[in-house]
């Protein structure tokens, strides 16, 4: 049974990194557009009289570029049942426009429907895996009409309504690079294989970044760490998190009173903790970062373990000494690592690597996210790399800054997709950052993370 929700989310986040990638959703179009055209001719042959029912996105405008091939051999007639909102759908609105051949009507009301059946091929390309809730009129008119025809139907991606009581009842399903239903006929639209397991601007836009009017709506979040010999550390993942959440709360071992007056003075979102309120911190957050900076010793170790037990269904993320200090059972369902090549041996006393971290993963049944030239993100079962970051990335403190990141994502989205997204921002503030200077540090980079988050929104 195909899982619609994934499905979709997978696409939507693949469609977003295509032009990042250099391979843009215009090609990918042009390419759907000609596969559907060629397996309708092969299914049914040529001299056909094709109705093509046109909705307001990408599977519109793939219906839209099918019926210029379409109309080479056919007799075609495009009905738009929405505006195009989507700048490629809208483009090859444009190009059939200027084809003569094709005979286009809007459709508002039943008037607005043909004669029943007159055509011998119907084309559903009206709404796809983004359908939220029921069809809406006139969408839910035209299935209902469509289901009513002789003629033989041809659903693109899914049928319209999918799942739904009101679906359109397709004879073939033509669903663009991955099945998406079962049965589905795959329209190979040219996307590198390699391109689905690479983060990019996709896993950005698929964050949910709330912005309420009242504090602790964005999410709140609480940074364990630091050490005498080690207060740098946290400092460069409170300064990446704080413009990504409401507020952060910090809580520190350490007994320097320099380190916590620095501390206050690098964040205006920031709440430093005494040890008798740092339940309650955590209680209020939505996600909780142990490591960056923290000493490996006795105390520490009853400390995260002691956290991890009490909070049993809170969200983590684990870093530096607290990974190494963590019992592993406590990883399940709800943790995020984030080691580097020699943390991830002393922890799992293997070499690092994309198979290990994907079985080390699946087998503690948490997010690994590998740091290294190329970033490796695996839940166990999917596998993604991160290709964006440089050799300055290597400078002390990056690393801290991608653990305070992916805490500050995940505390309105789940850890999975935070790492991921989390990944590519931060290699992206890096790059960044060097274009513009050939020396920088962990805070240039976690200062640059909102000008990065901004870039990949645009993309």
């Amino acid at each position: 049974m195909v899982d619609y929700a994934e499905t979709y989310h997978a696409m939507k986040v693949l469609d977003g990194n295509l032009e990042w990638f250099g391979y843009s959703v215009m090609k990918a179009m042009e390419k759907a557009g000609q596969g559907i055209a060629d397996h309708v001719t092969k299914r049914f042959g040529r001299q056909n009289k094709i109705a093509i029912f046109v909705g307001p996105g990408n599977k519109g405008g793939d219906g839209l570029a099918a019926a210029r091939y379409l109309a080479q051999k056919n007799d075609v007639h495009v009905f738009l049942v929405a505006e195009q909102k989507t700048r490629e759908s809208q483009t090859n609105l444009e190009r059939i426009q200027k084809n003569k051949k094709i005979k286009i009507r809007h459709v508002k009301t039943q008037k607005d429907l043909p004669l029943q059946n007159v055509f011998d091929v119907y084309v559903d390309a009206l709404v796809g895996l983004g359908l939220d809730g029921e069809l809406r009129q006139p969408v839910r008119r035209v299935v209902t009409w469509l289901n009513q025809q002789q003629g033989k139907k041809v659903a693109v991606d899914v049928p319209t309504g999918h799942g739904g009581d009101t679906a359109f009842n397709a004879d073939v399903v033509l669903s663009m690079h991955t099945p998406k239903v079962s049965g589905a006929v795959v329209v190979d639209i040219g996307i590198p294989k390699k391109l689905e397991n690479y983060v990019g601007p996709g896993q950005v836009n698929a964050l949910t970044l709330n912005r309420g009017a009242h504090k602790g709506e964005n999410g709140v979040i609480t940074v364990i760490g630091g050490s005498n010999q080690y207060h740098g550390a946290p400092r460069y993942a409170v300064e990446a998190a704080k413009s990504f959440c409401d507020l952060v709360y910090f809580y520190t071992p350490s007994k320097k009173s320099m380190f916590l007056e620095g501390m206050k003075t690098k964040s205006r979102a920031f709440s430093t903790l005494k040890k008798s309120q740092l339940h309650t911190a955590i209680q209020k957050s939505d996600c909780v970062l142990m490591g960056p900076g923290l000493e490996e010793n006795a105390a520490n170790k009853k400390l995260v373990n002691g956290i991890l037990t009490r909070f049993p269904k809170k969200k983590f993320v684990l870093d530096a000494g607290a990974m190494m200090m963590a019992d592993k059972k406590q990883f399940s369902s709800r943790a995020c690592l984030t080691p580097h090549a020699g943390e991830f041996k002393r922890c799992f006393g293997l070499e690092a690597s994309a198979s290990n971290a994907k079985a080390m993963a699946r087998k503690h049944q948490c997010v690994v996210l590998l740091k290294g030239k190329v970033d490796v993100i695996t839940e166990g079962w999917k596998t993604f790399e991160n290709v964006t970051g440089n050799a300055g990335m290597t400078r002390g403190g990056t690393g801290d800054v991608l653990a305070g990141l992916v805490t500050a994502l995940s505390s309105q989205n789940d850890l999975f997709l935070s790492a991921q997204a989390a990944a590519f921002l931060n290699g992206l503030a890096g790059d960044w950052v060097a274009r513009r200077q050939r020396m920088f540090s962990a805070d240039d980079v976690a200062r640059a993370l909102p000008e990065a988050y901004e870039k990949a929104l645009k993309k």
